[in-house]
């Protein structure tokens, strides 16, 4: 677990970061996370972004662990 907090904790990204916590430590269905983000972007939008960056991200302990 600790791997995987310090990879979240690498995310530049505000939003994206925010989006993996949410996800990984809180267990958010993605309809929650776009509601509680709040803004005019869909479920498909969190989903797709997170799974960009972990496919970019190929040495990813939380994408190794299949966190999600």
């Amino acid at each position: 677990m600790k791997d995987i907090e310090d990879y979240i904790d690498t995310i530049a990204d505000p939003e994206l970061r925010n989006i993996f916590e949410m996800r990984v430590y809180d267990g958010m269905k993605w309809i929650e996370i776009a509601e509680e983000i709040g803004d005019d972007k869909n479920r498909t939008t969190y989903a797709r972004k997170f799974r960009k960056y972990l496919e970019n991200a190929h040495n990813a302990p939380i994408a190794q662990n299949n966190i999600v």
